[in-house]
């Protein structure tokens, strides 16, 4: 709570615009703030207050200001009018006759108010009612009648008849409604007369993003006075004068600037799209960050997962300008509620403990009531086979996709992924595919069942034939009403119109640009969909194949058969291969080319010697050249295939939530009986014991991954929720055999890894954590319920 507070009152966020070449070191708040400014004397009194109006019940916000005479002006709150629009009320006590015009704006058509007797600028145009300052148009009143006189020529169109005619130079003319009036300036139209009439501001209709006014009680002894005053969260606050008991005040609205401790120079923003699309893909900041203090000066990147962390402030990439020569980053500054919360963490923590450990506590009174009531169980060994986890079925095929186990084939060759990484291809398919479709084997009408091995390598040979398929997956219903598709799932030329226009465009570009914390439901839909539908794109023009090392990149890094080195001729000793290929142009492009014709005839013949050849011949490229000793083995290949094929973790998600609730039934009838049920007591038993295997099976795949990707797969949600079920087993059985210490200790272990858990790396298998997430704690309370009966 401490740290909350802390946080609520010490820290702020906001951000900061900078353009290319540009130095910056200032920022403005994301919240906005009541801005007050007071002449007393030679002095001014000043007080920022920060604005936070709540929807539920009463917002109280007030400033006393204290001038040198022990005087004291009041600022009040009243109320606030969102998304401010003028209005116009008519027959009150203290209106004026007014006249309003219809001019072009930056918004759109804009609205101007002019009482009798004032001039105001509309657009370009001065204008004048009633009044004889030196305007460009002069509006005259008499008995009711309205006429113009206009310094220039002016052409007035009548509508809807949209007759014209010409107002000469320093004549005088009728003024008519609904008449379009356009001079060298701009244009106007006399929208209406109000009679004895005042201006108001109204709440517009819609969300809308435009300015909001609050209105406010200004008061000094026992002088009031209302005033509105206009601004909000997307404005910086522009003052107005007030003035109150001759007092002279500005008051204004909005977000304020603040001045950081060291700058931030933009040496350029980057914007990367995918390819052969407009829509982007990501977005870089590349800064140079500046502290004239002690002399710093170190170059930075900022992009979405990597942050700038220097002297308590936290640099987060937020969003760019339309043309992407500058960018907005978010930035955050929490140092000391930062910290006290992680202290608050730790506290919690050693609490939970010492609870275990204090001989007053529920949880030892159970254990003690256990070991008195219950004997100790007899050990039950059961065989169980996992149905769930079986092996595929053979998928159907027909002569006219590729074979089932020529993709197979194909999956063992070597890609290079975006980070660097050498996978099988198998890998790189069953990523992709997830996420396009969100499974791993699809029902084709007309072909049946294909994995996403098949489909990976058919969408490449059979384009058109894919692009009417509708395995693209669409969440949210507006966004497939944008596309205009029924159901779950879209084809890709659903995204396109007649004349092949990309539907989504202007939407992604407008969802992308906005910052995280302002993007709804619907942005982040279309995002997703989008980058979805240009995954999809870079599959079938094999963009996204990276299987060539080329001795013109740098890093070692590979291409893909269509980017512009795969037509550079191969040589030195490769150059063997083509004696047998007798190919014209010898290049990464054509071996490519080669490969998928001979597997297009065979998806005809069912004949794949000659393609396999072939393929063979390009993992004999892959194992020559700098990146050889970088492969990985045969043997890893194949475990790594295994690995996708198995779905380890998708296959122990759906087994961990029917044990929970079995497990949670089976307690409930447990604990309600008055005597123990043989058959309650086996099948809680068998349940445990299943879920037992499940923990070595999820181990196994822990040990996989763990070899496939040489490093410890400690980081993922996934491995965490291991080490939380091995503890929860752990402590069942040292709660049934009276071991505290053992309790204490894994419990411990479970919360610890539950709290540092904090992200998942990308696999298509680990997603959708949070069911699985409950399924475990089911898992945990019905097992420590199945063990904590009391008569």
């Amino acid at each position: 709570i401490i740290g909350a507070a802390v946080t609520r009152y010490t820290g702020f966020t906001g951000t900061m615009h900078i353009r290319n070449g540009e130095l910056s070191n200032t920022m403005f708040t994301a919240d906005p703030y009541l801005r007050i400014s007071v002449k007393d004397g030679e002095n001014t009194i000043s007080g920022d207050l920060p604005v936070h109006i709540s929807q539920i019940g009463s917002n109280h916000m007030e400033q006393d200001m204290v001038l040198h005479d022990k005087r004291v002006i009041h600022v009040a709150y009243k109320s606030m009018i969102k998304n401010a629009v003028d209005s116009v009320i008519e027959n009150v006590a203290d209106g004026k006759d007014m006249i309003g015009l219809v001019v072009p704006g930056d918004n759109g058509r804009e609205s101007v108010f002019i009482n009798k007797g004032e001039s105001k600028d509309a657009g370009r145009i001065s204008i004048s009612y009633n009044n004889n300052d030196a305007t460009d148009v002069k509006i005259i009143e008499k008995d009711g009648v309205f006429y113009i006189k206009s310094a220039f020529t002016i052409a007035r169109t009548a509508m809807p008849a949209m007759t014209k005619d010409t107002l000469r130079q320093d004549s005088v003319y009728e003024f008519k409604q609904r008449c379009l009036y356009e001079s060298k300036l701009g244009v106007f139209v006399f929208k209406q007369f109000y009679k004895n009439a005042k201006k108001v501001l109204v709440e517009g209709k819609g969300e809308g993003s435009g300015v909001d006014a609050l209105n406010l009680e200004v008061s000094i002894n026992d002088k009031q006075q209302m005033v509105q005053v206009m601004g909000g969260a997307n404005y910086v606050a522009n003052y107005q004068d007030v003035s109150v008991g001759n007092i002279p005040m500005k008051i204004g609205f909005g977000v304020k600037e603040l001045t950081l401790p060291f700058s931030l120079y933009l040496n350029k923003f980057i914007l990367e799209r995918y390819a052969g699309s407009m829509s982007p893909s990501s977005f870089t900041s590349d800064v140079t960050l500046v502290d004239k203090r002690n002399g710093l000066k170190t170059d930075k990147k900022i992009f979405m997962n990597n942050v700038l962390d220097y002297d308590g402030y936290r640099f987060f990439q937020s969003s760019y300008d339309p043309d992407e020569k500058g960018t907005i980053l978010s930035v955050n500054h929490d140092f000391w509620g930062t910290w006290i919360s992680y202290a608050g963490y730790f506290l919690l923590a050693l609490g939970f403990l010492l609870t275990l450990l204090n001989k007053n506590s529920r949880f030892y009174a159970l254990n003690k009531a256990i070991n008195n009531i219950r004997a100790v169980r007899k050990s039950m060994l059961l065989l169980f086979l996992f149905s769930s986890i079986g092996i595929p079925a053979t998928m159907a095929q027909t002569a006219d996709h590729v074979s089932a186990d020529h993709a197979e084939k194909f999956g063992h060759l070597i890609v290079q992924t975006f980070d660097g990484r050498f996978e099988p291809v198998n890998s790189l398919a069953f990523d992709v595919l997830h996420k396009i479709g969100r499974k791993d084997v699809f029902e084709i009408e007309g072909v049946g069942k294909m994995d996403a091995m098949q489909v990976f390598e058919d969408m490449m040979l059979h384009a058109e034939f894919w692009k009417v398929q509708k395995i693209i997956y669409i969440k949210e219903n507006s966004v497939k009403e944008l596309l205009g598709v029924e159901g779950k799932y879209a084809c890709f030329n659903d995204f396109f119109d007649e004349k092949g226009n990309y539907k989504l465009k202007e939407q992604a570009e407008k969802s992308f640009r906005k910052k995280q914390a302002d993007q709804n439901t619907f942005d982040k839909e279309i995002i997703k969909t989008d980058e979805r539908a240009n995954v999809f794109m870079m599959v079938l023009n094999g963009s996204m194949l990276k299987l060539f090392p080329s001795a013109h990149t740098m890093n070692n890094a590979w291409i893909s058969w269509d980017d512009s080195l795969a037509y550079l001729p191969i040589t030195g000793s490769l150059q063997i291969l083509n004696d047998e290929l007798q190919l014209r142009t010898f290049t990464f492009n054509s071996i490519m080319g080669l490969y998928l014709q001979e597997v297009f005839n065979a998806s005809k013949s069912g004949d794949y010697i000659r393609a396999e050849k072939v393929m063979n011949y390009i993992s004999k490229i892959q194992h020559t050249g700098a990146t050889a000793d970088y492969l990985p083995s045969d043997t890893k290949l194949n475990f790594e295939t295994q690995y996708n094929k198995a779905n380890i973790f998708i296959k122990l998600r759906n087994l961990y939530g029917m044990l929970s609730m079995v497990l949670l039934v089976l307690s409930f009838i447990d604990v309600l009986s008055v005597k123990r049920k043989k058959v309650v007591s086996w099948l809680l038993t068998a349940s445990i014991i299943i879920l037992g295997f499940a923990f070595i099976y999820h181990t196994y795949g822990m040990i996989l991954r763990w070899y496939l990707t040489g490093h410890a797969p400690w980081s993922t949600g996934y491995e965490a929720l291991l080490l939380i079920g091995w503890g929860a087993l752990l402590a069942g059985f040292s709660f049934m055999k009276g071991s505290k210490v053992t309790l204490a200790a894994t419990t411990l272990l479970a919360f610890f890894v539950l709290m540092t858990a904090s992200h998942s790396s990308y696999d298509p298998q680990l997603t959708n954590l949070q069911p699985v997430l409950k399924s475990y704690w089911l898992i945990i309370g019905a097992f420590f319920g199945s063990h904590a009966y009391t008569p």
